[in-house]
């Protein structure tokens, strides 16, 4: 081609597009908020960490595996089984394929990358906050339980023990992090695994929990559709599969900069009885505002939307928290497909479910607390919870008073109890639709007149639709 001298040429336009990788960056009122990337590091170190003023060292390990996920990824931590080298290339071809919003991908790529910071950002986090454990962790009950939870987190690399507290420990804290909080840790029991006991980490005490900007982008904020999704997708006839997402929240890493935020103290099983030792999260935990929130872009919007855009998932699949329920109309079919899923979910995501505790696929099927029967349409109580709501509801229809968290118990169990009230897909009556409303947090509240007719009413009807839907339950191992 001949060219007039110092003219400029185009160059050759090439017919393959850039992929979407790891320098894809949204721009404008789509882009990803994120504070804790390079930029924000101090010699390997998260900015507002004083390594030299740690003289003994007492926080090494922080130091070592905050270092690698600077050098590495996230993914490197060693209770992160994420598999960062194949999960990002499929995530962004799924993007490609559009079947995963950039903005929720750039949203898990930057957090496998240098850790999650569940909507938290330094300007809204200020001080030292040191707070003891509450009775229902540390009573003579439940210590050794919780104990055994605790070191359960330890030994899978979720948590680091930092050793016994001594009497400068605190002080210690205070020069070598700029804002540092040991949150009061509690215990509720397990429902399925009643010799267990489930720490309950208290954000809402050291005032984290507030300090979570749950409106993104991404936002952190959803709701849950799993009941209204069921009676949609749960066609007379269907069978349903339901399995669980191992160790769902604590999959996913807090980026290091969030470490000084996930102070505990505990007792060991080990040593003096007496003596307390300072352990730190690094993975997600219960308790902390804006994890179900991260929890559901990264499986919900990304992970299961992947599987989709690779054809591994191709029935639809309910979702509550962590709890999943894939329907279609043959009961062995939809249970292959889930264990496919599952395949490959763990080879290319690193993502693993509790395929022990899976109900393969049946017309009868009990999730989130639910039976639900294809054949008659019907959700029922599970026969523990029903006797339970009827015994509460008495007991409350004779109380003058309740406090705040009876309220918000019966409100609940209330608003479960409807759904059992009418056959899936129907819409309840005015009175039957009628709940407690929960009020203002004072401690004690009357309970009037009104509500404790409510509270019988809600206990007969409890009576005559639980023998409705046990005359109707039919159960189906196998489709057709």
């Amino acid at each position: 081609m001949l060219v007039a001298p110092g003219a400029t040429t185009t160059p050759a336009r090439s017919s393959a597009l850039p992929p979407l990788n790891a320098q894809a960056v949204a721009f404008g009122p789509d882009a990803v908020p994120f504070y804790g990337s390079a930029s924000s590091y101090r010699n390997g170190l998260p900015r507002g960490w004083s390594e030299s003023s740690d003289a003994i060292g007492a926080f090494a390990d922080m130091y070592k595996w905050a270092r690698v996920v600077y050098m590495e990824n996230a993914c490197a931590l060693p209770g992160v089984n994420i598999k960062f080298d194949t999960f990002i290339p499929y995530m962004w071809k799924a993007v490609r394929l559009g079947y995963v919003q950039a903005q929720h991908a750039e949203f898990v790529h930057l957090g496998l990358r240098w850790g999650f910071e569940v909507g938290l950002h330094p300007d809204r986090v200020h001080g030292h906050r040191f707070f003891k454990n509450y009775e229902s962790s540390t009573s003579p009950a439940a210590r050794a339980r919780v104990t055994d939870a605790t070191e359960a987190r330890v030994s899978a690399g979720k948590t680091l023990h930092l050793g016994a507290m001594g009497p400068d420990t605190l002080s210690l804290m205070r020069q070598v992090f700029d804002a540092a909080y040991i949150f009061p840790m509690g215990a509720t029991a397990k429902p399925l695994e009643p010799t267990k006991l489930r720490p309950t980490d208290d954000h809402t005490r050291t005032g984290l929990n507030a300090a979570c900007d749950m409106t993104g982008p991404p936002s952190l904020s959803y709701s849950i559709e799993a009941y209204a999704e069921m009676g949609r997708r749960f066609l007379p006839g269907f069978a349903a599969h339901v399995t669980d997402v191992e160790a769902a929240f604590p999959m996913l890493p807090f980026a290091p900069w969030v470490w000084p935020f996930m102070f505990h103290r505990f007792y060991p099983s080990e040593g003096d009885p007496r003596a307390l030792h300072l352990y730190c999260h690094l993975t997600g935990d219960f308790g902390t505002r804006g994890m179900p929130g991260v929890f559901k872009i990264f499986f919900v919007d990304v992970v299961l939307n992947m599987a989709r855009a690779a054809h591994v998932l191709t029935i639809p699949m309910s979702v509550y928290v962590d709890d999943l329920c894939a329907t279609g109309p043959k009961a062995s079919t939809v249970t292959r497909r889930v264990v496919t899923f599952q395949t490959w979910a763990e080879e290319v995501c690193g993502v693993t479910f509790k395929q022990i505790k899976d109900k393969a696929g049946s017309q009868v099927q009990l999730f989130v607390g639910f039976w639900w029967d294809s054949f008659a349409g019907t959700r029922t109580l599970e026969e523990r919870k029903l006797f339970q709501y009827m015994d509460m509801f008495l007991a409350f229809s004779e109380r003058k008073t309740l406090s705040l968290h009876e309220r918000q118990v019966a409100a609940g169990r209330m608003q479960r109890a409807v759904m059992i009230m009418t056959k899936i897909g129907e819409k309840p009556s005015a009175r039957i639709h009628h709940t407690l409303n929960v009020p203002p947090p004072y401690k004690i509240h009357v309970f009037t007149l009104k509500k404790n007719s409510d509270a019988i009413f809600f206990k007969a009807k409890l009576v005559s639709w639980w023998g409705r839907s046990a005359t109707g339950r039919r159960r189906t191992s196998q489709g057709r």
